[in-house]
């Protein structure tokens, strides 16, 4: 097993609890429950054999996990709202428009981010990824400043984040 994998295993955790969560606060949640997704933690286990448990496989899953958040509002939803209300579907169409109302995850910068950091650190040697886990850390300390308002949830993600850098280069230093 060659050094990253088990960091990798662990950033491939932490962003599905993360998407779990995101996901277990979403709309979509009402309709299917969160509980039915527990067992897909089980995917970077098994991928830990053959390569980066942390897949872009896995990532698509979590990014779906984060659809409530990412549909509604785009033209694409729209779109399908209005051809269903069009269609004569008024009322299909206004009880999804209510079930999925815009809004926005603050989670998904940090399960990008770890997805990132991990497909970084795959073939890195401890001065790469200490570099690479700085440039990540600095980014996503200014992503809340450019695009959404600092609040208390990223302050903690962010100090999170910059730990968890620190200690996966101590790891590959060691």
């Amino acid at each position: 097993m060659n050094g990253t994998k088990l960091p990798n295993l662990l950033i491939a955790e932490l962003a599905f609890f993360i998407s779990w969560m995101a996901y277990s606060s979403s709309s979509l949640s009402a309709f299917f429950s969160p509980v039915y997704l527990l067992p897909l933690a089980a995917i970077p286990l098994i991928r830990l054999r053959k390569g980066n448990p942390f897949s872009f496989d896995f990532f698509a899953v979590l990014l779906a996990m984060h659809s409530a958040y990412l549909l509604p509002g785009t033209e694409v939803f729209n779109s399908a709202l209005d051809a269903l209300y069009v269609l004569g579907y008024k009322g299909l169409s206004e009880y999804i428009y209510s079930a999925f109302p815009p809004a926005s995850s603050q989670s998904l910068p940090i399960v990008v981010l770890l997805f990132c950091l991990s497909q970084l650190s795959e073939e890195a040697k401890p001065q790469q990824l200490a570099i690479a886990s700085a440039i990540s850390l600095i980014a996503f300390i200014a992503y809340p400043h450019v695009v959404v308002a600092l609040n208390a949830e990223f302050v903690v993600a962010m100090a999170a984040v910059g730990i968890a850098a620190i200690a996966v280069y101590a790891f590959k230093a060691s």
